[in-house]
């Protein structure tokens, strides 16, 4: 004879009604949270669909409301990813740079206040971390949840690719500053 699997809201009332450790208020939180949590990633993955990109599977953690890596579909080649944590009040559209050859990190170092400069003007914040190896670059678009539509993503998007070009480059003179790197 087949055991009768109880539907997801019953299993989830049981687990709060006999947990004595959870207080009201924190099962409400808790609840809040998973219903915010499958909103916010049906939302993002049709935007991603929408704009002619896919995705890597979806990571979630104790940190991590929602994590995909963005994959452009024409060339499969990683674009970025879009994450929000728990308790953001909105998504983070990025990408990290590895530095790790010597003489890249030297040619970065000449530009890092330029590149930064024509990120921030593009809305993109940019973070450099050095490590023993050279530099990690990270740059983070964000865009708070009540504005995250296609059209937000696309334009936030396409303002870290050109950010996330332009510090691989490494090229100063796109930015039109008389140091040109070789």
């Amino acid at each position: 004879m087949p055991i009768e699997k109880k539907p997801l809201r019953d299993q989830i009332m049981t687990l709060v009604n006999k947990n004595e450790t959870i207080s009201s208020d924190d099962g409400i939180k808790a609840l809040k949270q998973c219903v915010s949590h499958i909103q916010n990633t049906i939302q993002v993955e049709q935007i991603i669909v929408q704009s002619g990109l896919s995705y890597d599977d979806l990571i979630t953690n104790d940190k991590l409301e929602l994590y995909f890596d963005l994959v452009r579909l024409s060339d499969t080649k990683k674009v970025g990813y879009i994450a929000k944590g728990w308790d953001d009040p909105g998504f983070r559209i990025g990408d990290v740079i590895s530095l790790e050859d010597q003489e890249e990190s030297e040619q970065f170092k000449d530009c890092i206040a330029e590149i930064s400069r024509n990120c921030t003007s593009k809305g993109i914040l940019m973070t450099v971390k050095e490590d023993g190896n050279g530099y990690i670059i990270n740059l983070e678009g964000l865009i708070y949840t009540e504005g995250l539509n296609k059209d937000t993503f696309n334009k936030t998007l396409e303002a870290l690719i050109e950010c996330a070009e332009l510090a691989r480059a490494l090229k100063c003179a796109m930015l039109g500053y008389p140091n040109e790197l070789s």
